[in-house]
């Protein structure tokens, strides 16, 4: 009887009904506690829904009665990975790879865990180890292509990049990643010329105008000054500065301050100047793909409080208008938040000498005005929720396992919060 709901749970999985799976799969483990498969899909849904912790909780509840199921390892790896607790994840990866060495989203996820935390030897020899095992495999050539472009081998990247677009002619992340990749080699042309062919023949019109939009960034690259400073220039020209600076972070070692530091500069420069006008639109449409992609670049360093000052500075011009952007800009003032709490706030600055500083400074603080300073960010990030809610988000689930959010748990306004996204 248990094989029944359990063959039921996967019918209905298939149709992306969570609900209904879970259902069925606990009655599979009511009328069965030693069946594994019912446990490994209530570990699914659990993961589908965000949360992790008891996803994780699940697998290893069916992998105690069945270590054999290399794909029950990688999923809980997956889970590992989303708590960004890398190592475990490369565990699991292993583990999977252990019980079938023939599993291909195994060897991109172990690459990309090894990536994430740093082994690029190791992420190398993952991806190459996928094409050896499938040629045509897309997304191995794409992994593949990013842990060269953070090995800076750009001229490797750019070729493992156009691979996984001819294998995998779909997917826009591919197309993106190709088309960057030439960007960061300046061949200005051939990027212009491929984002355009790209935004035409995909389906998705999101990815279209996500290509769109790399495209007048490559533009904007192509026209900017690496030499101009932020004072000598405004409006459009100190866009186009941001893009060209936003372009050396694909070309210069991982992790170097400078152009990021110097993007920011310029961003803030061209929103304080946009253009009247005609020009005003087109300059408001640039700074908010460069806003976009200069989040991302912040995020990846956790400098949160250079973001939550973007965001800022992006909202007052209004040209932060989605609801996804503003729940991201919420998890990111709390976060700082959090990071201020623990004295580990991560600081761009201005110039590296202001660095050091700054992080004396936050050390020096007294416990009442570490709290001070927190609870403040803290509001900025309720603020960004707050607003998110006023757009149409509605995902409570996902924002009550959200662990970006954990600082702010214990205040009454996320319980609010949470019941009006409901």
């Amino acid at each position: 009887m248990a094989r029944a709901y359990v063959r039921m749970a996967q019918l209905v999985q298939g149709r992306n009904n969570n609900e209904d799976t879970w259902q069925y799969a606990l009655k599979a483990t009511e009328v069965d506690p030693q069946e594994p498969g019912a446990w490994a899909i209530c570990a699914w849904v659990r993961y589908r829904q965000g949360r992790y912790k008891d996803s994780l909780a699940l697998y290893d509840k069916a992998l105690s009665l069945n270590p054999y199921r290399a794909i029950w390892y990688n999923m809980r790896g997956i889970c590992y990975s989303a708590l960004n607790d890398k190592v475990r994840a490369v565990v699991d990866y292993t583990s999977a790879l252990d019980v079938d060495p023939f599993l291909q989203e195994a060897w991109v996820n172990r690459a990309d865990a090894r990536l994430k935390l740093g082994d690029l030897e190791g992420a190398l020899s993952d991806a190459t180890r996928i094409i050896e095992l499938a040629p045509r495999y897309g997304w191995g050539y794409a992994k593949r292509g990013e842990v060269r472009s953070a090995r800076r081998d750009l001229i490797g990247a750019e070729y493992d990049f156009a691979r996984a677009v001819q294998f995998v002619g779909t997917q826009g992340d591919f197309m993106y990643r190709h088309v960057q990749s030439l960007r960061a080699l300046k061949r200005y042309e051939d990027a212009v010329s491929l984002a355009e062919r790209y935004a035409k023949i995909h389906d998705l019109p999101s990815e279209s105008i996500r290509l769109g939009e790399l495209r007048e960034m490559v533009l904007l690259d192509k026209r900017g000054s690496l030499t101009a400073r932020p004072h000598e220039v405004s409006g459009m020209a100190a866009l186009e500065c941001c893009a060209a600076q936003m372009g050396e972070i694909d070309r210069l070692a991982p992790g170097a301050k400078h152009p990021l530091r110097l993007a920011c500069q310029f961003l803030l420069r061209g929103l304080a100047s946009l253009p009247e006008g005609e020009e005003r639109a087109r300059a408001s449409k640039a700074a908010g793909a460069l806003g976009a992609a200069l989040t991302k670049e912040l995020r990846e360093g956790d400098y949160f409080v250079e973001i939550a000052a973007l965001g800022a500075a992006l909202s007052e011009r209004g040209l932060i208008a989605s609801a996804s952007a503003c729940y991201d800009l919420g998890c990111f003032t709390a976060l700082a938040a959090a990071a201020t709490l623990e004295r580990k706030l991560k600081i761009l600055g201005e110039r590296d000498e202001d660095i050091a500083g700054m992080e004396r400074e936050l050390k020096a603080l007294s416990p009442e005005e570490l709290a001070q300073r927190a609870a403040a960010l803290k509001d900025r990030a309720f603020g960004w929720l707050n607003r998110a809610v006023e757009l149409g988000f509605r995902e409570a689930g996902h924002a009550a396992a959200d662990a970006d959010l954990t600082c702010l748990r214990d205040d009454p306004r996320f319980a609010e919060l949470l019941a009006k996204m409901k």
